[in-house]
């Protein structure tokens, strides 16, 4: 709860967002104790962190509809490891695979964008503004392997689990970044505010009334990160039975 708090005062989430955030980790521990809440701050310390380096505009809290959007697929692991006629190390596998992708994703924008250069995208080719959605780089790409291990390697520790299990909930977190991609330059919402003729991928802003340029308007960066959050998890059990 003192975690919550300050995040909040450091305007690092929203009071909604702290409150999700809170519900996530007392089910997290309570489901896998310290392996589940070194999993779960792992990444958000360190794409928190990430987001305080120079080079981007200062990101806002972060809000309770991003926070769940982040955080509902690591907690279906957790519902399924609680459940009755759930088996605990799959929940788990569910759950740091989830967890891998939002590590990835954060870290690829968090370091693509600040020092990536201009993108490429993965759809169609061609080259795209830095924080635009649908494009890679190299230093972004790097960035989402260390960002997917985060998770996998804390709970690593407490599990003195194999480094074959790891580096494979590693790659089903890069593999669901790498698929955030395809759908931000595909699908994702893209917008144009009618008013000033700004491109926006948000659906509502303050400026004025956003047109439909491209993309499913349900479908924007939140809505991407919580598919992608899914395949994280379902990648992640996939490529256990590889062991």
């Amino acid at each position: 709860l003192g975690f919550a708090a300050l995040s909040v005062r450091l305007r690092w989430l929203t009071a909604g967002g702290a409150a999700a955030a809170w519900v996530l980790g007392v089910s997290s521990a309570w489901a896998f104790g310290w392996i589940g809440l070194a999993a779960l701050f792992a990444p958000f310390l360190v794409a928190t962190l990430l987001g305080k380096l120079p080079g981007a505009k200062r990101a806002e809290a972060r809000s309770m509809r991003q926070v769940l959007c982040n955080g509902l697929p690591a907690f279906v692991g957790i519902v399924w490891s609680l459940s009755v006629r759930g088996d605990a190390a799959e929940g788990l596998v569910w759950f740091l695979g989830a967890l891998a992708c939002l590590g990835a994703d954060t870290c690829a924008t968090e370091i693509g964008v600040r020092y990536g250069g201009r993108p490429f995208r993965l759809v169609g080719g061609g080259r795209l503004q830095p924080g635009e959605s649908g494009g890679v780089t190299l230093l972004g790409l790097l960035g989402s392997v260390g960002g997917a291990a985060l998770a996998p390697a804390a709970a690593g520790v407490f599990l003195r689990a194999p480094l074959a299990a790891v580096l494979l909930l590693t790659a089903a977190g890069v593999l669901a970044a790498l698929l955030d991609s395809v759908l931000g330059a595909s699908l994702q919402f893209r917008g144009r505010i009618r008013e000033t003729g700004e491109a926006t991928e948000a659906t509502r802003v303050l400026e004025g009334t956003v047109e439909r340029v491209s993309g499913w308007r349900w479908l924007d960066n939140d809505a991407v990160n919580l598919v992608t959050g899914f395949a994280g998890g379902a990648m992640a059990l996939a490529l256990m039975q590889l062991l």
